[in-house]
């Protein structure tokens, strides 16, 4: 039978962050106030236009959270859309 034991571990942290953006048209702080909810879509025919469900950001939103970390999104109206998250390790 082996033993082993660690003495004197320190425990430190660190933040792993990712930043994705974009330059499309945009979001309204109305739509970016919503856009983490499940099945949100910023206008009615997007889903038509791009085959998404809304999912895809609500399905991230949970696994970041899960993993003790947090995403936000800054968007302006014309210029584009930056998604950040961080999560710790």
């Amino acid at each position: 039978m082996w033993l082993a034991s660690i003495s004197d571990l320190r425990s430190e942290t660190m933040k792993v962050s990712l930043r994705v953006s974009d330059t499309g048209k945009g979001m309204t702080s109305e739509e970016t106030e919503q856009v983490f909810n499940a099945y949100y879509q910023c206008t009615s025919n997007i889903g038509r236009d791009h085959g998404g469900t809304g999912l895809g950001l609500s399905i991230v939103d949970k696994m970041v959270s899960l993993m003790g970390g947090k995403i936000s999104v800054d968007s302006t109206v014309g210029l584009g859309t930056k998604f950040t998250f961080s999560i710790p390790f």
